[in-house]
């Protein structure tokens, strides 16, 4: 990892970020959410800060926060000052291609969550469940995904 404050103060920093123009679109973009956004916030820091401390990794995401990420990466200079003040040049979101790799995807979420723990105690089950849903069948286009990184092209990970 390249970032050169400490960890502690590195994850301070990301759980205090302010995003609240983000969120507030967010919110308008997606009206049902409102009484989550906050939640929906400080958890996509979290897989946020973690992606960045952990580089490479891949781990799926939530669908419940994917929308606030790609609402976060609109507002392209204060996604890259995110970035940057956790010393990393830019976290990629990279879609899943498809459920074929169920079994991988489900280990680099469970890993996600030991590391989750790690640094943050136990997650909340309204935004990380223990375990991915495996109904891929409607996708996105169709009705969209049964809640959690299903591995069709609304799932997402860091990269």
């Amino acid at each position: 990892m390249q970032m050169t404050t400490t960890q502690p103060q590195l994850q301070q920093v990301a759980l205090t970020f302010p995003m609240g123009d983000i969120v507030a679109r967010y919110v308008k973009e997606n009206p049902t959410v409102a009484s989550e956004a906050a939640l929906h916030e400080k958890e996509l820091k979290k897989y946020l800060f973690l992606c960045a401390k952990y580089p490479g990794q891949g781990w799926p995401m939530v669908t419940t926060l994917d929308e606030l990420w790609h609402t976060f990466i609109i507002f392209t200079k204060e996604y890259h000052s995110f970035c940057q003040q956790l010393g990393v040049q830019y976290l990629h979101h990279q879609p899943f291609g498809g459920c074929e790799n169920m079994q991988e995807i489900q280990s680099a979420y469970s890993q996600f969550l030991v590391l989750y723990r790690q640094e943050f105690g136990e997650p909340p089950t309204a935004i990380w469940p223990r375990k991915l849903s495996s109904d891929c069948g409607t996708g996105c286009s169709g009705g969209g995904c049964s809640g959690i990184g299903c591995g069709s092209s609304c799932g997402s990970s860091c990269r």
